[in-house]
């Protein structure tokens, strides 16, 4: 993934899943990326999970509202960026 691409997915991570305190590296950026498109997570809940194994001991936002089109617009940011990564 290019640095816009992972700057457009941190902000869809962050507006989506609304950690606090958050600095991830360009090297997680893609991890999260290459597991979302490997595992191709269902639900929120799902992709909610591979996101605290990446990122353990995080606070977070309620998640109240969340509406489901976020989710899906992550995930096919990270399908597209993982993807275009192993070209």
């Amino acid at each position: 993934m290019t640095s816009i691409e992972l700057k457009n997915f941190q902000n869809k991570i962050q507006n989506l899943f609304k950690p606090f305190g958050w600095a991830p590296t360009e090297r997680q950026l893609e991890e999260l990326a290459r597991r979302f498109a490997e595992l191709n997570p269902a639900s929120f809940d799902n992709a909610f999970k591979v996101f605290k194994e990446i990122f353990p001991g995080l606070y977070y936002e309620a998640f109240e509202g969340m509406d489901n089109s976020d989710y899906k617009a992550l995930l096919a940011v990270a399908i597209a960026g993982s993807k275009a990564a192993q070209r």
